[in-house]
């Protein structure tokens, strides 16, 4: 662990030299979710609307909630509630720092998972620490770093599932805190992101198959990773019938029927396309065929667990009529 966490330093150090508080909140996208953070510390309410009535004082408004999960405005608590020492000790405005380090500690845990991952998958530190430097460095995850969009968070979420879901797999007998924490990881992607609950089957799946024993000890070890989820999917659908008045509704409307573009244009705007496609800026991602055939045999099940994640979000996001954003 001495090495992992050399590391993850490492992976901080590059980031805090190159990282700026100029771009955060000019964006809509991110001037909605620090209004949620703000709220919540403020009133202890996720609603961004609120009006003032005279008997009944500030209420918030249903319906007001934006349409962005609340995950990072939850994680945004944490540089929120240092905003005041940091701005009594070094000044007005020294605080929008914090916002970016925030992100800089997401992302290098996502890169340290990266590397935990392939070591409970059998591979050397060496190999481990090459991943999360491509990842960390050789990706456009860099520039994330400095402006406030969720997915720093959807990524570590995401990360914190598969190495989880490995772990408790591979495990004999499997973790029932493994599983517990993949779901917990995955429940609070998409409490971020609901986009990442088609991603639940995959996982799901994936545990399933690697839980040896009988039917019977098989389904109560899976319940910890079901029964988890489960409880995230009751408590997100609480928070969307407190802000939108729904279960169902992500505050998403009618854009949430909208899959319009045509695939093959979707999936070269993605991968290929020179404005936002995976390849142009993050090259890295021409080995990923090569590295997953390389694979294929040792870790079979990671393998398909792996492209099945891939495959699933490129597809329903390529489809999306708003497939850039």
């Amino acid at each position: 662990m001495k090495r992992h966490a050399i590391l993850f330093l490492v992976i901080c150090l590059g980031y805090l030299c190159t990282l700026n508080a100029t771009d955060f909140g000019s964006i809509r996208d991110g001037q909605v979710m620090l209004d949620m953070a703000v709220n919540l510390h403020q009133f202890g309410d996720l609603i961004v609307g609120y009006t003032l009535d005279q008997d009944k004082g500030i209420i918030p408004e249903v319906g007001g909630g934006g349409r962005y999960g609340v995950g990072y405005s939850l994680v945004e608590q944490i540089p929120i509630l240092f905003v005041g020492p940091v701005e009594r000790i070094f000044g007005e405005g020294s605080s929008n720092v914090l916002f970016p380090m925030t992100n800089m500690l997401v992302i290098g845990l996502t890169a340290l998972l990266v590397a935990l991952s392939l070591q409970a998958m059998g591979r050397p530190f060496r190999t481990g620490a090459l991943a999360a430097a491509a990842f960390a460095f050789g990706t456009f995850v860099w520039p994330y770093v400095s402006y406030d969009f969720s997915e720093p968070v959807q990524g570590l979420c995401v990360a914190a599932a598969f190495f989880f879901s490995v772990r408790a797999a591979k495990g004999r007998p499997a973790s029932r805190l493994d599983l517990a924490m993949a779901a917990t990881a995955l429940g609070f992607g998409v409490m971020t992101k609901p986009t990442l609950l088609i991603l639940a089957p995959a996982f799901a799946l994936y545990l399933w198959t690697g839980l040896t024993g009988p039917a019977r000890r098989r389904a109560l070890t899976f319940a910890w990773f079901g029964l988890t989820l489960a409880a995230w999917g009751l408590l997100i659908a609480g928070v969307n019938l407190h802000r939108f008045g729904s279960f169902l509704e992500f505050g998403y409307g009618r854009e949430s029927g909208q899959f319009t573009t045509p695939l093959a244009a979707g999936l070269y705007y993605l991968l290929l396309g020179p404005n936002r496609g995976l390849v142009p800026y993050a090259p890295v991602a021409l080995m990923l065929p090569w590295g997953l055939w390389a694979a294929r045999r040792v870790d079979r099940r990671e393998v398909i667990l792996l492209a099945s994640l891939l495959a699933a979000l490129v597809l329903v996001i390529a489809k999306w009529w708003g497939w850039e954003g």
